[in-house]
């Protein structure tokens, strides 16, 4: 594994362990051992999304959870997912997810959605291979 691989997984690591706190670009770099700027060039196209976006990105999926899985308003997880107000976290949410929280929590999104159709006995599945011409 390259060091820049190595480097990168340990501010994903330290990111995802330090998700309540509040940390900097320069605090990142340093578990990296770059500069701010070429921390931030590099870890974009490591994980494919700024450093925020990963954060934000990680404490709503961290806010799915507790919607489905504890007692806590709606309005608390908001706070605890960094949101100042609970109309900034909801359209955080359904931009992100397409369900508001409320839909989350009432379970209308079940991973039941996710599962591939049942195809009908009755359906004629057969391959058929066409050769067509060549098109210029």
């Amino acid at each position: 594994m390259s060091t820049h691989t190595q480097r990168m997984n340990k501010v994903v690591a330290y990111i995802e362990d330090t998700l309540d706190l509040d940390i900097t670009i320069n605090s990142l770099a340093s578990v990296a051992c770059y500069s701010e700027f070429h921390f931030q060039r590099l870890f974009r196209s490591y994980v494919g999304e700024s450093v925020y976006a990963f954060r934000k990105r990680l404490l709503l999926e961290r806010a799915v959870k507790w919607l489905q899985y504890s007692d806590r308003s709606i309005t608390q997880i908001a706070f605890d997912s960094g949101y100042d107000n609970h109309a900034s976290f909801n359209k955080s949410f359904k931009k992100q997810f397409n369900y508001s929280p409320t839909q989350v929590r009432a379970k209308l999104l079940s991973l039941t959605q996710y599962q591939l159709p049942k195809l009908d006995e009755d359906k004629n599945m057969k391959a058929k291979i066409v050769t067509l011409d060549e098109i210029k």
